[in-house]
């Protein structure tokens, strides 16, 4: 059996608003054209709404939004901060995958990238959580943020998954509530990393 110690504390209940801005208009005075998808199938507890503003050429703007299952009623927006040379390969946030309802699980992963769109249980409090896809890095890994559903059914930004963890984890282990993440070093050699969540204490970044 492996042992582990605890290498660092980090919390996870910390929300930074900085990166989680409510529906605008952010549109200038050019003519843009608007488009919503949306997400029924990633959740059982609310659906998904990707709303892009494009012009000819880019893509301008683009909004999340999280609705109730039942009621339709927005629960929460925000919007979606990627590179802007990124943007246009998103093909409007139509790869998507969920942990909770396992639609697209058995989808082939190229090069660590998850998907655009994650839905996933991230701090084992059965309440479904959503990682939005950021940007590759120069090394090549893909980097997420991520978002926890709170009581309200609103979503806090969680800056330690986002900033600290920031790669979509590989293993979800709800018995040991262990994320474990695998990312490319620029020698093209693998490392994991396996992070536990604690009610108390948030989450402890372990290491071998």
């Amino acid at each position: 059996m492996k042992n582990y110690f605890i290498l660092i504390i980090l919390f996870a209940y910390s929300c930074t608003m900085s990166p989680k801005n409510k529906f605008q208009n952010l549109a200038s005075n050019e003519k843009l054209s608007y488009t919503n998808f949306l997400h029924p199938q990633l959740s059982n507890q609310f659906n998904i709404k990707v709303h892009v503003e494009k012009n000819q050429e880019h893509i301008q703007n683009m909004s999340l939004g999280i609705y109730d299952k039942k009621s339709n009623a927005l629960l929460d927006s925000f919007i979606i901060n990627t590179d802007n040379t990124y943007r246009n390969d998103l093909f409007y946030f139509q790869n998507t995958q969920s942990f909770c309802t396992n639609y697209n699980v058995n989808k082939e992963n190229r090069e660590y990238n998850t998907g655009d769109i994650i839905v996933a249980d991230f701090n084992f409090d059965n309440k479904d959580d959503i990682a939005v896809r950021q940007f590759r890095s120069t090394d090549s890994n893909v980097n997420y943020h991520f978002y926890i559903q709170q009581n309200d059914h609103t979503f806090c930004y969680n800056s330690f998954l986002s900033e600290s963890m920031s790669l979509f984890p590989s293993k979800i282990d709800k018995q040991t509530k262990t994320l474990t993440t695998e990312y490319k070093t620029n020698q093209k050699k693998t490392t994991q990393k396996n992070y536990r969540h604690s009610s108390a204490n948030g989450w402890l970044l372990l290491q071998e």
